[in-house]
């Protein structure tokens, strides 16, 4: 099933996903099983230092190790023990649920509780009420990126003009940093996908590796955050 262009979209960094949120992962590179092994390599080795990272004193109010290890235990399971991808529709809400209660106090409380029922909502829907029982809900994982951008413009336009301290000492500059470039980079993917699996097969080969190439990225933004930032406000 690897090699099934018709499931291409099963695999590598589905969500979590930066998160991801961030952490689906491509299980076919459509390259060499080296590639594949490296890539799974370094995207894991980075979940599990964003893990480490995440225990620094700052960081334990906001529950930042659990949404790691979370991630953690989900991308082991579909690697390595073949539990199905659904589990990366029911992720979807978790990360929803998460990101919510992270930015509950950075934010403006009335607005980001519209997003996160509206999010949460049309998620829900599309998870566990459609037609369309596919491994992966694409649908779904549009409204998580959608759910993403918002709540990280919501997040730079609040603390953008404060002057408390630099906005890239604030481990929320990096969160949204992080959660916005995958959500862009998901989308641009995920858009034109049907068009070129029928016209242009090869170049959709070059949309996907690029979308990986974001995704570890939006890890390592992640990782920058953990190790230098110097306020989880």
């Amino acid at each position: 099933r690897k090699n099934d262009l018709n499931n291409e979209f099963r695999g590598f960094f589905r969500q979590n996903d930066i998160c991801e949120g961030r952490g689906y992962f491509l299980r076919h590179l459509y390259s060499s099983s080296i590639n594949i092994l490296s890539m799974l390599n370094i995207y894991l080795i980075l979940l599990l230092l964003c893990f480490l990272g995440s225990f620094r004193p700052m960081f334990l109010k906001n529950f930042l190790w659990l949404y790691f290890f979370y991630i953690i235990c989900v991308e082991i399971l579909v690697n390595f023990y073949s539990v199905n991808d659904q589990i990366y529709n029911y992720s979807i809400l978790v990360y929803i649920f998460y990101f919510s209660f992270y930015y509950f106090k950075k934010v403006n409380k009335k607005l980001l509780i519209a997003i996160s029922a509206i999010s949460f909502a049309v998620s829900f829907y599309f998870v566990f009420l459609s037609n369309h029982f596919e491994n992966y809900n694409i649908n779904a994982g549009i409204s998580l990126s959608i759910f993403y951008i918002l709540l990280s413009l919501q997040w730079f336009f609040t603390h953008f003009n404060k002057t408390d301290r630099k906005i890239q000492q604030k481990m929320g500059f990096w969160i949204s940093f992080s959660l916005l470039l995958w959500a862009v980079a998901f989308i641009f993917r995920i858009i034109p996908m049907q068009f070129f699996n029928i016209k242009d097969k090869e170049f959709l080969l070059v949309i996907t590796q690029i979308y990986q190439s974001f995704t570890i990225f939006s890890y390592v933004i992640f990782l920058v955050g953990l190790l230098f930032s110097k306020a989880d406000e």
